[in-house]
Order: structure tokens, then sequence, then C-alpha cells
């Protein structure tokens, strides 16, 4: 009888080691799931953050989409326009005359003097005016 309470002892113990083995076999892989779950989270937010940046360039690309087509729209109109009055007689085609255009109280003050393109001949409602810098950047137009 003592050598089984004795065998049965020793198992005891080889279970309680086993059970030790098997609680840090655990403790491991809880450690290796809790790292692998900040990982998942880390995409998370990395995906997150590459939608929100794909959505601006959707937006951005969507603005520039709008803005090349309403330049296309004035190239049309601008074209429209030359054809029209290329089809209108005038007392004197293909003149020009620049002169140097006062700054009015009614347009912002720039640093160099304005320049001023009229059509001649034309009637007041059909001349178009075109104001530029001294080094030749378009500052403004009206008609």
């Amino acid at each position: 009888m003592k050598a089984r309470i004795s065998v049965s002892a020793e198992q005891v113990d080889a279970g309680v080691g086993l059970v030790n083995e098997t609680g840090q076999a655990l403790a491991r892989i809880v450690t290796r799931i809790t790292e692998i779950n900040h990982l998942v989270n880390d995409i998370a937010v990395s995906a997150e953050n590459q939608s929100s940046g794909l959505q601006q360039v959707n937006i951005a690309v969507g603005q520039m989409d709008m803005v090349t087509q309403q330049n296309a729209a004035m190239v049309e109109q601008a074209t429209a326009a030359v054809r029209s009055l290329a089809g209108r007689p005038t007392n004197s085609p293909g003149k020009w005359r620049a002169s140097r255009s006062p700054i009015t109280e009614d347009e912002p003050r720039r640093t160099s003097p304005a320049w001023t393109t009229t059509v001649v001949g034309a009637p007041p409602s059909d001349r178009t005016f075109l104001r530029r810098a001294r080094d030749g950047r378009p500052a403004d137009s009206c008609t």
C-alpha cells in the first residue's frame, strides 16, 4: 500500500508539473494573442487613415475635373465670341491701341501700372479690355 501511495504521489507531482507547463504555455499564448490584437488594431487605424486620404484625393480629382470642365466651357465661349466678332464688320479692322490706364478707386492698387488694350472701332459692348502688369502676366480682365 505504501508503494501505491508513493506511486500516486509521484503521478500527482508529475501532473502538477504538467499543469504548470500548461499554465506557462497558456500565458505565452495570451501574450501572443495580445500582440496580434495590437497589430490588428494598428492595421485598422492605418486602413482608416488610408481611406481618409483616398477620400481627399477623390475630392481633389473631382475639383480638378470641375475646373477642367469650366476651363473647357470658357474656351468654347471665347471661341464663340471670337467667331462672332470675326463675322462683324468694324470701322478699322485689325487696329489696336495700347495705353496706360489710370487705376480707379474701384480697382485694387497694383505695384506696377496697368496696361489697357482696346479693340478700336468695335462698339462699346464688344470692346475687350485686357489688363497686364509690366512683366506681361495677366493681372485681370473685364468686358
